[in-house]
């Protein structure tokens, strides 16, 4: 499949889709990665400059965690996107913070002058951490694709 294209169907499958902050920064080579260059070298039988060995490392690693995104979907929950709307008892997953983990606990009306009608979910973690999230909230940059 074309790079292009792939990602362009991987941002709109995950728009709430991101690594951690400090991905990029702290991103070392491991043994899938070496197979991987390796295998691909000998697709396309002919030497490949570093820049563009970078671009498909790139490419596979984004594949590789958008696949692992919707096993880990079908296997716990939903995707948290801040303009859905969520009952308690929901299972989320929540891709701009690792792939944590909650459970909606509770949801209330929220106000903000500046915005629409949102509500306020309560999401407890597997560690017991509790945090409140917007929900059926339209101008946010998590809904972006």
């Amino acid at each position: 499949m074309n790079s292009q294209i792939y990602m362009q169907e991987a941002r709109m499958v995950f728009a709430a889709f991101s690594f951690r902050e400090d991905y990029w920064e702290t991103f070392e080579l491991d043994d899938s990665d070496i197979e991987f260059l390796y295998s691909h070298l000998l697709d396309v039988e002919t030497p490949l400059p570093s820049e563009d060995l970078a671009v498909v490392l790139i490419e596979e690693r984004i594949r590789r965690e958008v696949q692992r995104m919707e096993q880990q979907q079908a296997e716990v929950g939903d995707i948290y996107l801040p303009k859905e709307t969520y009952e308690p008892e929901t299972q989320l997953v929540f891709p701009a913070m690792g792939g944590r983990i909650g459970t909606v606990i509770e949801k209330r009306q929220g106000w903000n002058p500046n915005y629409d009608d949102f509500e306020v979910i309560k999401v407890r973690f597997d560690d017991g951490e509790e945090k409140e999230f917007a929900a059926g909230f339209e101008d946010h940059a998590l809904n972006e694709t």
